[in-house]
C-alpha cells in the first residue's frame, strides 16, 4: 500500500487538475476546504484603506486651495479673463501716469486724460481739472530738467493750453486758480535756468501770464545759490 504522503501528493496533483477529490475519507476531509476554495468566486479589487482615501482627500483640498488662490471658484473661465485684463490694464494706467513725455506709455497717459476731460462736472471743478493739468506738465518738466534730459516747446504748448482751457470755463470765480496760478509761477521761474535757451523767452511768458492771472505782484526773482569758498589749507 502506498505510503500515505504519496497518496496526498496524488490527491493534490488531481485536484489541482480535475477539481475532483479523492474516494478515500481520510484525504476527501482534507482537501475539500481547498476545493471549496477553488470554486469560490474571485474576491472584489481590494478598497483603498481609510488612511488612503483620508490622504487623497487632504491632496485634492489642498490643490483645490492652490487654484483658488488665483482662481476664485466663484469665478467662471470668462469672468477670470476679464479680470486678468482690468487688472493689466489698471497696471498700464497706474505706470503710464508716472511716465514723461519721451517714455513710450506717455501716449496712454494722454489717452487717460483726454477721456476723463469729457466727464460731466460742474463748470468749477472742470477748471479745477484743467489747473491740475497744467500742474501736471510742470510736474513733467521739473523731473525731465532734475534727470537732465530736454523740454521741447510741446511741454511748454499743452502747459499754456491747459491753463487758456481753464480759464475759459464760463462762469468760474477766478479765486478758484488764483493761488494755483501764482504757485505755479514760481516754480516755472525756478524752472527757467534749466530749459533750453530758446525755450526760456516762453517760459517767461508764461510766467507773466500766470502772475496776471493769480491777480498779484511777481515773484521775487530767483538767486542762484550761493558757494562758500573753501578756505586754503596753511602753506
Amino acid at each position: 500500500m502506498a505510503r500515505f504522503d504519496d497518496r496526498l501528493d496524488a490527491a493534490i496533483d488531481r485536484l489541482m487538475a480535475e477539481k475532483t477529490l479523492p474516494p478515500e475519507d481520510e484525504l476527501r476531509e482534507l482537501l475539500a476546504p481547498a476545493r471549496a476554495l477553488m470554486e469560490a468566486p474571485a474576491p472584489a479589487p481590494a478598497q483603498r484603506t481609510a488612511r488612503s482615501r483620508m490622504n487623497a482627500a487632504l491632496d485634492a483640498r489642498r490643490q483645490r486651495g492652490l487654484i483658488g488662490l488665483f482662481w476664485p471658484g466663484w469665478l467662471g473661465k470668462g469672468q477670470l479673463v476679464s479680470a486678468m485684463v482690468a487688472v493689466a490694464m489698471i497696471a498700464v494706467a497706474a505706470l503710464g501716469s508716472l511716465a514723461l513725455p519721451d517714455q513710450p506709455l506717455y501716449a496712454i497717459k494722454q489717452g487717460s486724460e483726454a477721456v476723463l476731460t469729457h466727464i460731466p462736472r460742474s463748470p468749477e471743478n472742470q477748471a479745477r481739472y484743467y489747473v491740475g493739468l497744467a500742474d501736471r506738465r510742470l510736474n513733467e518738466m521739473e523731473r525731465l530738467v532734475e534727470s537732465g534730459r530736454a523740454v521741447s516747446d510741446q511741454e511748454l504748448a499743452q502747459f499754456r493750453t491747459d491753463w487758456r482751457k481753464a480759464t475759459a470755463v464760463p462762469g468760474v470765480d477766478p479765486a478758484i486758480w488764483q493761488q494755483a496760478a501764482l504757485e505755479q509761477a514760481r516754480r516755472l521761474q525756478a524752472l527757467i535756468p534749466g530749459l533750453p535757451p530758446e525755450l526760456r523767452d516762453d517760459a517767461q511768458d508764461l510766467v507773466t501770464m500766470l502772475i496776471r492771472l493769480s491777480g498779484r505782484t511777481a515773484p521775487p526773482p530767483i538767486s542762484p545759490p550761493t558757494h562758500t569758498p573753501t578756505p586754503a589749507p596753511p602753506p
